[in-house]
């Protein structure tokens, strides 16, 4: 559903139709099947250990991974459900790089491949959806799971899982409030620079051209 918004495509393949309004409320209550499992299950551990292992990924494994189900996207939405905010905030940089190549590699490839032809920088609009998908993710942390308090990074899940159950009121208005950000901020961006300004990133990667370059 998230890269439905992302790549500005119909969302009646995966919810029946309703518009971005309708779709964008449902997104607290998908995760929150995600959280009920991974929590009645006890996985959250083990797949905090699955993310970690995802980002120390070689440089090849990485560009495997791009065609791969539990790929870049996979792994940034399952953030959600196992990282707190400060662990986000740590880890979105990796990510970023991360949505970056997998944006690279399928433009040259789309069927696969294991090792990059071209290293050369691509129109930003060949890496712009991938992008605006993490922007979705960082979106929801800062926005709409903005209040969210765990006293560890552990409890988190279950701390998430609690306040999406008892907020149904507060959902619906600040859905409204991070589609409102993402359509006229996010989707607007022309350019990689303005991207790391609207998500707040320029002072962890202050020459944004240079740090494509050096992800590909």
């Amino acid at each position: 559903l998230l890269s439905r918004f992302a790549f500005e495509r119909s969302f009646s393949e995966d919810s029946g139709g309703g518009g971005p309004q309708s779709n964008m409320h449902l997104i607290p209550y998908l995760l929150h099947m995600v959280l009920y499992v991974i929590n009645t299950t006890r996985c959250v551990a083990r797949e905090e250990k699955n993310l970690s292992n995802f980002l120390e990924m070689s440089p090849e494994r990485q560009i495997e991974n791009c065609y791969e189900s539990e790929g870049p996207c996979y792994w940034a939405t399952m953030a959600l459900a196992v990282w707190s905010h400060s662990r986000w905030q740590c880890g979105r940089v990796m990510l970023v790089r991360r949505m970056l190549v997998l944006a690279h590699a399928r433009h040259l490839s789309p069927q696969g491949c294991s090792t990059l032809a071209d290293t050369v920088p691509r129109e930003f609009a060949v890496y712009r959806p991938y992008l605006c998908y993490l922007a979705m993710v960082d979106g929801l942390y800062n926005t709409m799971f903005k209040k969210v308090t765990s006293s560890t990074d552990d409890g988190w899940s279950v701390a998430l899982a609690d306040y999406i159950r008892h907020n149904d009121q507060l959902h619906l208005e600040l859905g409204d409030k991070l589609l409102r950000n993402f359509e006229e901020q996010v989707l607007t961006c022309q350019s990689f620079m303005e991207y790391c300004d609207v998500m707040g990133l320029l002072c962890e990667i202050p020459n944004p051209d240079a740090f494509l370059l050096e992800s590909l």
